[in-house]
């Protein structure tokens, strides 16, 4: 015996109009919007190291270069743009507009003015190679009484 319910006959597309689901819909999707909103406000990064240089790897999906700005100041690095929306009729909006900034303190050795940034499919790639570092020894002449 198989077990049924109100749902195994209802095509998918009537589930929306049912009061339950628009009641749940009402209260989830604008807390769920929050979340993505706030995400976009201040966008994902990945901070990685190797030998020769650091990189920061930032999550901007749905832009253009041409709508993101790069700042470095004072040993920080600001990522800041905005992301335009269509003004066209919607019959939900959940993908988040407006302005977006992140910034993140550098790490010592890295070469700010050595910085160059690619964007590509959505992640904008900012590579700061590091400084090199001589570990030569320095020797202290000890003065004192004999």
């Amino acid at each position: 015996m198989s077990h049924q319910t109100a749902l195994n006959n209802v095509p998918p597309e009537w589930y929306y109009d049912w009061p339950l689901e628009r009641t749940l819909n009402n209260l989830l999707v604008p807390f769920s919007r929050g979340l993505n909103r706030a995400a976009f406000k201040f966008p994902a990064v990945d901070i990685s190291y190797d030998k020769e240089n650091v990189l920061y790897v930032y999550e901007l999906p749905g832009l253009n270069k041409d709508d993101i700005k790069v700042a470095i100041e004072n040993g920080r690095v600001t990522v800041s743009g905005e992301r335009k929306q269509k003004y066209i009729q919607y019959d939900r909006v959940e993908i988040s507009h407006g302005n977006f900034s992140r910034t993140i303190s550098l790490p010592r050795g890295v070469d700010a003015c050595g910085v160059t940034a690619r964007y590509n499919n959505g992640l904008l790639t900012l590579k700061f190679p590091k400084l090199e570092t001589k570990s030569q020894a320095n020797v202290v002449t000890v003065t004192g009484e004999e």
